[in-house]
């Protein structure tokens, strides 16, 4: 799945592709936003028939905090009619993966007193959502109860989930539940089930880590596997919330253990905090799954979580050196082999890093983190259970708001409330009271998941389509605490894919979260509501407003030389508008809005720009680095000198490239081998030029000795130049 991107005069759009949801990004040029509407977006599935995406604002009806989403006729209405006015889109095709073509037309007033609306510019995009059947590494989101209005609509108000005369019986006919559970388990459910399913078809054995663990189906299928004579061996924690007398815990162990499975107990200094099943074959691990979701009802049909499958036996065996360091010998974990460091791996062409915990204190493994947040260039996007704890994240992750260069936003939970976190401030504040008691009908019977668990993502992403992405996630809650007390695995993923997949999850549960908070600030005399103006498009255009920088983040689509290789093309269809797949950056985030650099540049100029890209990013780092000369930071680069050293060579290119252009380097013999190392962009040019003379004919010509007579050189530019139109009006 890879992003493209499509512009049609003053249009551009681009399409994010998540985890069966689509990320669109739009941009209008700043001297075409006047009177603008907003975006109309038509969704066609491959095979199926095309319909409008809908909004929840229209024009004539109106929304305040007592006025529910239903009430006085105030439906979905679709976007032709009602434009989306905000620059980003997260859709959800109900028909799950797949191809889908988007047209997006930018919507304008003709008449803003009825409002009548008039079509600009439009563009075509062709999106191919996977589900990565046949990678190394498939990755599932559950919807997340509460952050899915969706399901209100298809369920008509049925909000019950279990039994209610019993709400944590480990086993109760599901059967009733089943169209409920598969729309809010969604991908993560089909992953954990097709891993149990095939743990039976292939009569294999089950390791298994687990902290909250009452989900009914998941405990058949492990009983039914020990009773088929398999080994199933589970390490279930024990604090008191999973052995008290109200914990299905208990339960579900002594019926394993009837089945003839075998169980532990622990919570190493504090908690046993993994969700890890691993698959083994004749005593060896063969594949895990992973991730934030609990083996439980909440952890799968209520909360936002993320399960993770890795398809790959020396992976596997990362997981089982773990379990069985537990399962031996769990008060010697912290000083074992498997917690001493980060264990790298290849996985589908990406580089991964897996850590397991506990570790001693203080944990190395955050130091990862934190350097990444530092480093990133572009933008940091999360979703984290809680934000009170201590470490290196944690403070990072605060700071980075303060970084006016990069896009900082992302969803905070904890004590029943949860912070829509942007650059600079808190946004807005979320309480899950004031949704239970105040939200329309049927919200206000919405199931409770308890402080801090309705967002139990536990996920950090940076410059997810910057040259360099970076995902954080697995069971860890990025903690000092944490990492030094509770059974836990965090993964460092440097996969485009991923990363994107898992950005597109961070920006729809602030958007959604975000929408339900200011419906709680909304009153009948300031209802929310469309604009009949472009009023609405204050602050993306405003070079100091957090917007510009979300509308200029979002736009691009920057890959690294390897990715740039093996990127295919992708279709767009007869009709679609043209689609730059290589496209090094569209605008970086320290461009005036004003100034429009064309997301589809022809072919001939995309090795200059690469090269431009590259020198931007190595003085945008370099700049980045000197502001944070603090005595504690640099401490922390001497620790782990190898956290970013494709970083630190951009510096030293820059750094380089600087020494080499002073006139007085030029009559040195040390500064000219200097400048070899670090040519300069015109000296990159005429090497490129050398190997693809194809693309750049008239650079290239350029570049010829001057020792030719004047009529020879005029007669090469006029060859030049005709070749050059001729190629234009071919395309």
């Amino acid at each position: 799945m890879s992003s493209v991107t499509a512009s049609q005069g003053s249009l551009t759009v681009t399409a994010h592709p998540g985890d069966r949801a689509v990320l669109l990004a739009f941009d209008v040029d700043a001297d075409h936003v006047k009177g603008l509407a907003g975006f109309s977006v038509r969704v066609t599935p491959q095979n199926g028939q095309p319909y409008w995406v809908k909004n929840r604002l229209g024009f004539t009806s109106a929304l305040t905090s007592e006025k529910g989403l239903n009430d006085d006729g105030n439906k979905y209405i679709d976007t032709d009619q009602a434009p989306l006015q905000m620059f980003r889109w997260v859709h959800f095709p109900p028909t799950g993966a797949g191809t889908y073509r988007f047209d997006v037309t930018a919507r304008y007033f003709d008449d803003p007193s009825t409002p009548t609306l008039k079509d600009g510019p439009s563009v075509s995009l062709q999106v191919e959502l996977r589900d990565e059947e046949e990678a190394s590494v498939s990755v599932g989101m559950t919807r997340g109860y509460v952050s899915s209005q969706a399901f209100i609509h298809q369920y008509g108000g049925n909000t019950e989930l279990w039994p209610k005369n019993n709400p944590t019986p480990p086993l109760f006919d599901t059967a009733p539940y089943a169209q409920k559970y598969a729309f809010l388990g969604a991908h993560a459910r089909e992953l954990l089930f097709g891993f149990l399913d095939e743990a039976r078809q292939e009569q294999a054995d089950i390791d298994m880590f687990a902290y909250d663990f009452n989900e009914p189906d998941v405990v058949r299928a492990l009983e039914q596997l020990a009773r088929s004579g398999r080994t199933v061996r589970v390490y279930q924690d024990d604090a008191s919330l999973h052995t008290g007398p109200h914990a299905a815990e208990p339960q579900v162990l002594e019926l394993l253990k009837a089945a003839g499975a075998q169980t532990k107990t622990g919570h190493f200094k504090r908690f046993s905090h993994d969700k890890v099943l691993i698959l083994k074959k004749g005593g060896k691990a063969v594949k895990v799954l992973a991730g934030s979701a609990n083996f439980s009802l909440r952890g799968l049909y209520v909360q936002a979580n993320s399960i993770l499958v890795f398809d790959d036996p020396t992976v596997a065996d990362l997981y089982e050196q773990a379990f069985e360091q537990a399962w031996t010998d769990p008060t010697g974990f912290p000083k074992s082999d498997i917690a001493s460091k980060w264990f790298d791996q290849t996985l589908d062409g990406s580089p991964f890093s897996f850590s397991f915990a506990p570790h001693e204190d203080p944990p190395f493994s955050l130091r990862k983190v934190s350097d990444a947040i530092q480093g990133a260039s572009s933008s940091v996007l999360f979703a984290v259970m809680e934000m009170s704890g201590s470490g290196e994240v944690m403070t990072t992750l605060k700071d980075i708001a303060d970084d006016e260069k990069v896009l900082s936003l992302g969803t905070i939970e904890s004590s029943g409330q949860l912070k829509l976190f942007r650059r600079g401030d808190d946004s807005s504040v979320v309480s899950f009271d004031y949704l239970r008691q105040h939200a329309p009908p049927p919200f206000d019977t919405e199931v409770d998941a308890g402080p801090g668990q309705h967002i139990h993502h536990k996920f950090v992403v940076c410059d997810f389509n910057g040259p360099d992405p970076v995902v954080f996630c697995g069971s860890s809650n990025l903690s000092a605490g944490g990492e030094s007390s509770n059974g836990d695995n965090l993964l460092a993923i440097r996969d485009r894919t991923i990363a994107t997949v898992y950005a597109v999850e961070a920006i729809r549960l602030f958007d959604h979260y975000n929408f339900r908070s200011n419906q709680t600030k909304a009153t009948a005399s300031n209802p929310m509501t469309l604009a009949r103006d472009e009023s609405w498009t204050a602050g993306y255009y405003d070079p100091k407003h957090i917007k510009c920088s979300e509308r200029q983040t979002l736009i691009q689509v920057q890959v690294g030389p390897s990715e740039q290789e093996r990127r295919e093309t992708p279709s767009t269809g007869e009709e679609a508008a043209p689609v730059a797949k290589k496209v090094p950056s569209r605008v970086t985030p320290s461009t005036p809005p004003a100034t429009k650099t064309p997301i589809a540049p022809p072919v001939r100029k995309a090795t200059t720009k690469k090269a431009a890209t590259k020198k931007a990013a190595a003085r945008t780092t370099a700049s980045r680095r000197s502001a944070r000369t603090g005595t504690a930071k640099k401490a922390t680069a001497k620790k782990a000198p190898s956290a970013r050293p494709a970083r630190k060579a951009a510096t030293k290119s820059a750094a380089a490239r600087k020494a080499a252009s002073r006139p007085s380097a030029r009559k040195r013999p040390a500064k000219k081998a200097t400048a070899k190392k670090a040519p300069s962009t015109r000296s990159v040019r005429k090497a490129t030029a050398k190997k693809a003379p194809s693309r750049s004919p008239v650079r290239k010509s350029l570049t010829r000795k001057k020792t030719e007579p004047a009529s020879a050189r005029r007669a090469t530019k006029k060859v030049a130049a005709k070749r050059t139109t001729a190629r234009r009006t071919k395309r």
